[in-house]
């Protein structure tokens, strides 16, 4: 079982760094070559530490045989610090690595959202060497992505992590998957309606009864004479002319205006809030009218405005007001 574990912890590492070395991965060679090294080391110290607890040692007259054995401690344990140190700076480079990854990502999600209004679905980094980062970025929205707005998409998360000092150039293979987004539904409930039952009640029978017959008797009448009676004719009556008005009309404000200075384009929305409705998309220079509403909402201050006759909010840090 010792023999087993042994070549379990040493053939893998050791036959990854020759055929790393043969398909040109230097990076991957090394890589295994330490843990080659640090099991190796770790096995070796283990063997010698149990053999020295078990008693197994020099004897006081052997004095050859006990500098040996000093020598191969002090060598060992000077193997020992060199794999500890690669260890550690490995460790760190890994950890800086991954630091610079989650950076990415995180920058990534943010512009799409801002830029081209879309959902980051996935990213992966292809390659990332001498300050290149090739990034391929998959992403959910509800509208098709100008070419344009994918340049912008671009422009804009380099200039992100080259002011963080993360990389010089990026290049970017953006793949968008059309969705569609309903609002929250909530089914009716239904409402029994009950049914009228029919209920009878009973009567009374009828009885028959002698019905008198009457014979009708012709009786004279004396019509008297109408005499007409003279007709007053209407007097006319002066009508009264109402007098105009004078109504004062007060002046007509102007309203104020403002521009869009944001040149990827700024999201016009129904109500204050990223999470709120996106009604539109207004392009640098597009000229609004500004409303009374304004609050804070999402770490940004939020003014209503109007639009050819639409009403909405967008971030106020991206309006020129004008004169």
């Amino acid at each position: 079982m010792p023999g087993v574990a042994i070549a379990a912890a040493l053939v893998p590492p050791l036959s990854t760094v020759g055929i790393t070395l043969v398909t040109g991965h230097y990076r991957e060679s090394l890589g295994a070559l330490l843990l080659f090294t640090t099991n190796l080391v770790a096995i070796s110290l283990a063997t010698a530490l149990t053999f020295l607890m078990l008693g197994f040692r020099p004897a006081p007259t052997q004095k050859v045989r006990r500098q040996a054995q000093v020598r191969s401690v002090r060598v060992a344990f000077v193997l020992l610090l060199l794999v500890a140190g690669l260890l550690a700076l490995t460790t760190y480079n890994l950890a800086r690595e991954s630091r610079m990854e989650a950076r990415i990502f995180a920058v990534t999600e943010q512009k799409l959202r801002e830029v081209v209004d879309a959902e980051l679905a996935a990213v992966d980094v292809m390659s990332f060497e001498n300050g290149r980062l090739q990034l391929e970025v998959t992403a959910r929205s509800t509208h098709d992505i100008p070419f344009n707005r994918v340049r912008a998409l671009q422009e804009a998360i380099g200039i992100q992590l080259k002011e963080e000092g993360i990389l010089e150039e990026v290049a970017l293979t953006l793949t968008v998957i059309r969705v569609t987004e309903l609002d929250p539904l909530v089914p009716p409930t239904p409402t029994p309606v009950p049914s009228p039952t029919p209920t009878v009640t009973p009567g009374p029978s009828p009885t028959a009864s002698a019905v008198p017959t009457l014979t009708p008797t012709v009786t004279a009448t004396a019509v008297p004479t109408v005499t007409p009676l003279p007709t007053a004719s209407p007097t006319s009556q002066p009508t009264m002319t109402p007098l105009p008005t004078e109504t004062a009309v007060p002046p007509t404000p102007t309203p104020e205006t403002a521009v869009v200075v944001y040149p990827y384009g700024l999201n016009f929305r129904a109500v204050p809030g990223m999470d709120g409705e996106i009604l539109g998309r207004l392009e640098e220079g597009t000229v609004v009218v500004l409303l009374a509403g304004r609050e804070t909402a999402d770490n940004h201050i939020w003014q209503e405005i109007m639009v050819n006759g639409q009403i909405g909010w967008v971030a106020s840090e991206f309006l020129e007001i004008r004169p």
